[in-house]
């Protein structure tokens, strides 16, 4: 697996700070396994991962009769 650097926000404004900085160097981890296999096969090279399983307001999902919710 390439080497990256990992950041974890807590807040939705720390998780824009980073992706702003960072562009599209960064990649998005927001809960899917999928992606340590695209790491670790070499397939996505990020040079900073940014882990959002730790933004509350990003937590969870709501399904209703006709719409879906992502976050709280």
């Amino acid at each position: 697996m390439p080497s990256f650097e990992l950041f974890q926000p807590t807040s939705v404004a720390a998780a824009h700070e980073v992706l702003a900085r960072h562009g599209q160097d960064a990649w998005i981890l927001a809960g899917g396994m999928d992606s340590f296999d695209w790491l670790k096969d070499r397939i996505k090279r990020p040079k900073v991962v940014v882990d959002l399983s730790g933004v509350e307001g990003l937590r969870g999902s709501a399904r209703a009769r006709t719409a879906s919710r992502s976050g709280r």
